[in-house]
């Protein structure tokens, strides 16, 4: 069931729900997710955190990023799930591409 929002604080609700289970997503905050009502109401941080958990089968990770290198590990054990370069010479922006329109 959506949940209402106005246009300030229901931002990143929508943005995290537009995304769920479409598509991945980062966010990187101060604020522990248990603080997400000091910027919302506590019904929409609710749903906002509820959705980054689903969509992420509730496995807390993290992100140790130094310089081009990306290192993901668990939250709760520390085991390393994944270690990333960066290559300055690829972007990684998501290119639009247009559909071609149905022939009738």
């Amino acid at each position: 069931m959506p949940v209402a929002a106005d246009a300030a604080e229901g931002g990143l609700y929508r943005f995290v729900d537009a995304a769920y289970q479409k598509r991945s997503v980062a966010i990187t905050s101060n604020l522990h997710p248990s603080a997400f009502d000091e910027l919302m109401p506590k019904t929409l941080a609710t749903a906002t955190v509820d959705r980054l958990h689903r969509a992420h089968a509730r496995a807390a990770i993290v992100m140790v990023i130094q310089d081009l290198h990306i290192t993901i590990a668990t939250a709760e054990t520390g085991e390393i799930l994944r270690e990333l370069t960066l290559d300055t010479s690829r972007t990684y922006q998501h290119l639009e591409t247009t559909k071609p329109e149905p022939s009738h």
